[in-house]
């Protein structure tokens, strides 16, 4: 009796234990919480909103380099970045011709300025471009100058860049601009070299860093391009900026001023690229390197957690995460949605481009305004789309 006793007792706790690992497991994928003492919110895997959709839509492409192109000085050969300004302007930065071609917004070729050499607006080797209203701004890293043009393509003015020309930029509201500063400096340990996401004024001078990445050049550790390329985005008065880790899906939000206000996470477990995705994270590289293996850019294993940072027409958050890949979703492209930190659903877009685990160069994805511009470098062609928001 007292045997059997002991055994309902035992059971008893034993379903009362796997009740509440269930439950734990319940929270675990569902919306947790905001700790309002740290400012964070906590989502699950589980969605909101499991019927909320994107629907692309493909309205024009721009061809580069192709024998098809009537008029060839409508080709961009090297294309590098894209923007657009307030009337729907695009322009195309080509690295191989050191200058900036402008279409309308149904593509139509308008005109090309900049061009190589050392004179008034001229560039040597450009690695950003953004445009904010009137304004379009190119960083040459040969010159160590922004350049500024108006929209019309004439040169206003170049400013020098002592402490660094920023790259992967964007604007930021009305006069802040965001962008990875490469710097050199020296103390007694040797010399380093700084990869910094940083928050700068109008005048390209640093008002706070945001991400820091540095590395002690007589340490001659191999770096990844991964680890100091940061996904990052902006929406009304706020910047997002993902932490940049492979073990932890978390983006920290900013005010204009690089004050941190809050975070927001998502539960990830860490993961490796298989042998295929190194492969493809290698042909990428050698796209980078123009055909160059240097073995510094090689060593990318495990995934980060977040590879891209975007905001759509309503200032939802769009993360392109890393996922575990197998034959069934070698490719597909997802996108994770966040309304006001909270996670929505996990979506499926089959009409973009392929998926990758990691900071895709070749594919540059721009939304701005109620449209979305895929710039892809490799086949040098940019796709410009209409998009629907299906949210039954």
């Amino acid at each position: 009796m007292k045997l059997t006793a002991t055994l309902v007792i035992c059971i008893l706790i034993f379903m009362s234990c796997s009740k509440k690992e269930n439950k734990l497991e319940e929270l675990r994928n569902s919306l947790i919480y905001k700790d309002r003492d740290d400012n964070i919110f906590k989502n699950g895997t589980d969605p909101k909103n499991e019927n909320f959709m994107y629907k692309f839509i493909e309205n024009f492409t721009i061809l580069g380099e192709n024998e098809d192109v009537a008029d060839t000085n409508s080709m961009f050969l090297q294309p590098l970045a894209v923007d657009t300004d307030k009337n729907g302007n695009i322009y195309i930065l080509d690295r191989k011709i050191n200058s900036v071609l402008k279409y309308d917004d149904n593509g139509k070729y308008i005109m090309t300025f900049g061009g190589t050499g050392n004179g008034p607006g001229e560039l040597q080797l450009p690695i950003a471009m953004v445009t904010r209203e009137d304004t379009v701004f190119v960083n040459d890293l040969g010159s160590r100058k922004v350049n500024k043009y108006y929209r019309n393509g004439e040169f206003i003015s170049s400013k020098d860049l002592a402490d660094g020309v920023p790259m992967h930029m964007k604007t930021i509201g009305k006069d802040r601009f965001i962008g990875i500063k490469l710097f050199g400096f020296s103390n007694e340990k040797g010399e380093y070299t700084t990869y910094d996401l940083v928050l700068m004024n109008q005048n390209f001078e640093t008002i706070k860093v945001l991400n820091e990445f540095k590395i002690l050049l007589s340490e001659a550790r191999t770096i990844s391009f991964l680890d100091y390329l940061v996904p990052c985005s902006w929406y009304g008065d706020e910047i997002f900026v993902s932490v940049n880790s492979e073990d932890q899906y978390k983006i920290n939000v900013f005010d204009f001023d690089g004050n941190k206000k809050y975070s927001i996470e998502k539960s990830y477990r860490k993961l490796q690229m298989s042998d295929l995705e190194r492969k493809e994270f290698d042909d990428i590289i050698l796209m980078k390197n123009n055909g160059q293996k240097i073995t510094g850019d090689i060593e990318a294993r495990n995934k980060k957690a977040i590879n891209g940072l975007y905001h759509d027409r309503d200032g939802r958050l769009i993360v392109i995460p890393s996922i575990e890949r197998d034959q069934h979703n070698m490719n597909n492209l997802y996108f994770d949605v966040f309304d006001k930190g909270e996670f929505q659903n996990r979506v499926l877009i089959d009409n973009l481009c392929d998926g990758h685990d990691f900071f895709n160069l070749d594919d540059r994805l721009l939304f701005k305004g109620v449209k979305l511009y895929h710039l892809k470098i490799s086949e040098m062609f940019l796709k410009v789309y209409d998009y629907e928001i299906e949210n039954k």
